[in-house]
């Protein structure tokens, strides 16, 4: 019979990216997908689907029946404090359904996309590597604490019959954004003259086709229990703007806010993309994590994964053509609600 690998979060920014790698690598791929979703753009990059959610444990029975080996990448990203609940629902709870129905249907390995947040931040600009132990005391905000709940629920899973590896992407840009991002916010919010200042920031981004590359290789030679920092280059506030301006021909904004000033301001715009029902693109706790250490890494994936990354600019111009370049009804953000369906939740205690 032929080898099947599925993946969760399918039609997310890093599940197209991962389809696009998988299907040059000739796998047979079973994708999951949410009931009434657009999944248009990624058809002709599967061979079955099954449509059904990560908080259902039967549909995810059905997804990995006879499946090798599982890529889950379904998740909330937030940079607000909004949305406890579905963190916590998707995020963790979601997680531990994906454990327990890749055990009861004898999944040989599982990959799990954590994320850079679940890493506790060193001062001093110091290099940052794949720690041993998470805990989410030591992170800030609701995001990164989902994160490090789920990263040690696949940790803990690691067994004889259930090998698993752990994949620690940094913030990722670059095409297939189809479900609008942060970032693919700001380049809109910037295209229509929306971003009237900035202020002194930097965070590392990778390519999105970049970390299904690692993602794929994790599944081939990822050593189980083990994980890996899939992360790319530092790149300011600043630098981008620049670039946006270069790409749009859109002066870029001359208003410079001290870090303090905008911190009392943030409330307010997150209020303001609440009621918009869009993106937000400035947070307090993007502020935060613009203004720490955000040195990361990605030598171990180099070394054991053959990982490579490409030129950031390159990357973001291409985010930028590709979100200009999308039809409206991809660029409208759609929280993802709860299914109608009746829940099977695999609690865990969280934050």
């Amino acid at each position: 019979m032929e080898r099947i690998v599925a993946v969760t979060g399918a039609t997310g920014h890093i599940g197209v990216a991962l389809l696009h790698e998988l299907k040059k690598r000739n796998e047979y791929v079973r994708v999951l997908v949410l009931p009434n979703e657009n999944y248009d753009y990624i058809k002709g990059l599967y061979d079955e689907i099954v449509f059904g959610d990560v908080r259902v444990l039967e549909d995810l029975e059905k997804t990995f029946l006879n499946v090798e080996s599982v890529f889950h990448i379904a998740g909330i990203i937030t940079i607000g404090n909004e949305d406890k609940k579905l963190l916590e629902s998707i995020n963790i709870n979601g997680t531990k359904n994906v454990i327990e129905a890749c055990k009861k249907m004898k999944v040989k390995r599982l990959i799990y996309t954590s994320s850079v947040h679940a890493i506790p931040v060193l001062k001093n600009k110091v290099f940052m590597t794949e720690p041993n132990d998470f805990n989410h005391k030591n992170v800030v905000g609701l995001y990164a604490k989902s994160k490090v709940i789920a990263t040690n629920l696949v940790k803990e899973a690691n067994c004889e019959s259930l090998e698993t590896v752990i994949c620690f992407p940094s913030g990722v840009i670059g095409p297939y954004a189809y479900k609008r991002s942060n970032i693919g916010q700001l380049i809109l919010d910037y295209n229509n003259h929306k971003i009237p200042m900035y202020f002194n920031g930097a965070y590392n981004y990778v390519d999105t086709r970049d970390v299904a590359f690692g993602l794929a290789q994790a599944e081939k030679f990822g050593k189980a229990g083990e994980g890996y920092i899939l992360s790319g280059d530092n790149i300011s506030v600043k630098d981008m703007l620049a670039i946006l301006q270069n790409k749009t021909n859109i002066p870029m904004p001359k208003l410079k806010l001290p870090v303090f000033m905008l911190k009392m301001i943030t409330p307010f715009a997150e209020l303001y993309y609440k009621s918009k029902k869009l993106k937000p693109v400035f947070t307090s706790y993007s502020v935060h994590t613009l203004n720490v250490n955000c040195n990361f890494s990605n030598e171990k994936a180099k070394k054991e994964l053959m990982f490579t990354t490409r030129p950031l600019k390159e990357s973001f111009e291409e985010e930028i053509d590709f979100m200009l370049s999308l039809p409206k009804k991809y660029t409208t953000y759609v929280k993802t609600k709860k299914p109608k369906n009746k829940l099977k939740y695999a609690s865990v205690k969280c934050f």
